[in-house]
This record gives C-alpha cells, sequence and structure tokens, in this order.
C-alpha cells in the first residue's frame, strides 16, 4: 500500500523509507487498551518494505501484551507524539472504534478483523 494524501501530515512522513531518511524522526507504536508501546527502528523497517510503504492509516492487533484485545495505533514525534492517520480515516475509525465498543459489549467479544 503506497502513500496516502492526507494534507494534514507533513511529507516527511509518508512512507517509512521518507521518515528513515530523517534523522529527527522518531516513530512510536501503542495500544490504548493495555498502554503498551515500543519504539519503532525505521532503519530496520526501511530495509524489509519497500519504497512507497507507510504506517499511515495502519493498525495491527496488539501484541505488546498477553491476551490485551486492543490495535496498535503509530505516531510520530514532532513536539509530541502525533497519529499517523489521516483526516479522513480518522473519523471512519472513530466511528467504527464507537460503534465497535457498543456492539462488543452486546455480544461479549472485544476484537474484530474488520480493520
Amino acid at each position: 500500500m503506497g502513500a496516502k494524501s492526507p494534507g494534514n501530515l507533513p511529507s516527511w512522513v509518508q512512507t517509512v523509507h521518507a521518515m528513515a531518511a530523517e534523522p529527527a524522526c522518531h516513530v512510536r507504536a501503542i495500544c490504548w487498551t493495555c498502554d503498551g508501546h515500543k519504539d519503532i527502528d525505521l532503519q530496520a523497517l526501511a530495509a524489509k518494505v519497500d519504497e512507497n510503504y507507510s504506517l499511515i492509516d495502519r493498525r495491527s492487533p496488539c501484541r505488546f501484551t498477553d491476551g490485551c484485545e486492543g490495535w496498535v495505533r503509530f505516531m510520530y514525534l514532532f513536539g509530541v507524539y502525533r497519529h499517523l492517520e489521516s483526516y479522513e480515516r480518522r473519523e471512519i475509525w472513530a466511528a467504527r472504534d464507537a460503534g465497535r465498543n457498543t456492539d462488543q459489549r452486546a455480544i461479549g467479544q472485544t476484537r474484530s478483523t474488520a480493520c
């Protein structure tokens, strides 16, 4: 999946390779459910992915804590950590998360693979 077109993010976060080329760039994976987090080694990741690979609008199931049912989101440091999300996707995820949380409580589930 290539770079997105988010007008709200700087050009140097559009791809992993662009971030790896920026010496001051720091990216963190964070799970809001278990509060787990990990700094991403951009050089190592860039060596594994193609030049257009982007962390923008990506989520993955949490693996920080055994049994955590949360989702990991990626953030970049620009004064403070900021979400690697486009405005459009942020609104979609907010609506999905609100619906998922309500639906999952009703049926006793905590994780969906819909994302």
